[in-house]
């Protein structure tokens, strides 16, 4: 699938079902910083806050899973990031 502004990944995920949070890129403040995306089957509505009320940092994604009855991950991806002008 190939997106572009009119057509923008935020449309293409709105269409497919309501987005409970905008994805928000990476910020890492210094260094070279590990981020990892996963998808899992979501077998209902999910009533989830917008953002973990103690940041993103150090998500506990085994412990959402297990509250929101996801199972495992059936995709994952990762990327490495770093500020501008690093090494």
């Amino acid at each position: 699938m190939t997106l572009d502004r009119a057509n923008s990944l935020d449309t293409w995920l709105s269409a497919a079902g309501t987005p409970i949070t905008t994805y928000r890129g990476p910020m890492p403040p210094m260094g070279v910083h590990r981020y990892t995306l996963l998808l899992f089957r979501q077998h209902g509505q999910i009533s989830a806050p917008m953002t973990p009320a103690d940041g993103r940092a150090n998500f506990n994604v085994t412990a959402f899973a297990g509250q929101y009855n996801l199972g495992l991950p059936v995709a994952v991806n990762w990327f490495t990031s770093q500020p501008d002008g690093g090494p």
